[in-house]
């Protein structure tokens, strides 16, 4: 049987680990070997496996938590990513070790991001589309945003009574205005 860490880091290296490997929810396995599924070796989601980065440090975290990681969308938050972990029971990637588990698959940080960025590039047709400079578009609309909001039409100057009274503001309602000390 091969080694899912070495298969893993061979399919995100290769760009092919969204087609080259599946996850089970049910049975929590992680087929990996293509989308023949008779080819494909399964193994269990849950069991933890040992990555040594390069400056020595070794990090271990279960073959489901490292997939669903590599597989995330740029777009996705932390959170979505754990709720996916927690889904499928097993201990999430730490954030502050995110960076360096997703360049020890994809072999470089600058690997690592240029992949992310050919995952979240959107398709030709829709490019064309967006605005030439979506961030001074953004920073525009942001700008023209008014700057002072006008009070609820329910609201009103006037104290409540919180003690339930028929007294206002002049009725002895105790230190917090609450009334029955």
């Amino acid at each position: 049987m091969a080694d899912p860490i070495e298969s893993l880091r061979s399919l995100a290296s290769s760009g092919a680990l969204a087609s080259g490997a599946t996850l089970d929810r049910t049975t929590k396995t992680l087929a990996i070997g293509g989308a023949d599924s008779s080819a494909a070796e399964s193994h269990d989601a849950t069991t933890k496996y040992d990555l040594v980065l390069p400056g020595g440090k070794t990090l271990s975290y279960p073959l489901g938590a490292l997939y669903l990681l590599l597989i995330q969308k740029p777009s996705d938050s932390y959170v979505t990513y754990r709720s996916s972990c927690k889904k499928l029971g097993v201990e999430a990637v730490k954030v502050t070790e995110k960076k360096d588990v997703v360049a020890y698959f994809f072999g470089s940080a600058e690997a690592a991001a240029a992949a992310a960025a050919a995952m979240a590039a959107p398709p030709p047709a829709a490019a064309a589309a967006l605005p030439s400079d979506s961030a001074a578009t953004a920073n525009a609309a942001f700008a023209a945003q008014p700057t002072e909001f006008a009070a609820h039409p329910a609201s009103s100057a006037a104290p409540s009574d919180h003690g339930g009274g028929a007294g206002g503001a002049d009725e002895d309602d105790g230190e917090y205005g609450w009334g029955d000390d």
